[in-house]
């Protein structure tokens, strides 16, 4: 669904960068079946705090990057992207706090995100838990 969801909002990832973990993997393997683009398994994203997760995505040239990784790392770097953004929308409170299993959010980044150069959240969704 979360693949679809993508789709539907026009994202064309030309990068993924996956974690190593089993479940991340799986997650990249049936979620973004649909694109077409390569897939980095990247160690470091296993358990990363949301600066680690920002490290592996700098360190791409890619114009576009999915990443597949885990909480809290991946929330937290999303939480602090729609802060810098300071988006209000109900989307950005959505995805404050707590970035479900399954969830995404996209940002248009320029520059260095931790001199707060301006993220734009361009999407997101989260699966419906009923």
């Amino acid at each position: 669904m979360a693949g679809a969801a993508m789709q539907e909002a026009g994202l064309s990832p030309a990068l993924a960068l996956v974690s190593t973990a089993a479940r991340t993997r799986e997650t990249a393997e049936y979620g973004l079946a649909n694109f077409t683009l390569e897939t980095r398994f990247e160690e470091a994203l296993y358990h990363a705090a949301p600066e680690g997760v920002w490290d592996a995505f700098e360190s791409t040239d890619a114009e576009s990057v999915v990443v597949v990784g885990h909480n809290p790392g991946l929330g937290e770097l999303v939480s602090m992207l729609v802060h810098q953004a300071h988006d209000g929308s109900k989307l950005a409170r959505d995805l404050v706090g707590h970035l479900p299993t399954a969830a995404f959010a996209a940002f248009e980044i320029r520059g260095d995100l931790m001199r707060a150069a301006g993220p734009r959240l361009i999407a997101g969704w989260k699966p419906d838990r009923e």
